[in-house]
């Protein structure tokens, strides 16, 4: 994300919705619902996160191998 798509997301934020998805694959709206996070910040950080391939966007949200184990290791 360049400085046009404002700041990284903190790590917490990071931390957060890897653990909800370790739980499965799930939409951005339930994944923002879940997190209790804002929907449009969730997307932020899951565009951040796609970047450094630790999800998978599509239809539904999923972590990749790396993301699960990063996530595990802050779960």
């Amino acid at each position: 994300m360049g400085a046009r798509d404002g700041p990284d997301p903190n790590y917490g934020l990071v931390v957060r919705i890897g653990r909800c998805l370790l739980v499965g694959p799930m939409t951005r709206t339930r994944l923002a619902g879940t997190c209790g996070i804002n929907y449009c910040r969730c997307v932020r950080a899951l565009a951040w996160m796609e970047g450094r391939r630790y999800v998978e966007v599509g239809r539904l949200v999923r972590l990749t191998p790396d993301g699960a184990a990063l996530a595990r290791m802050f779960a």
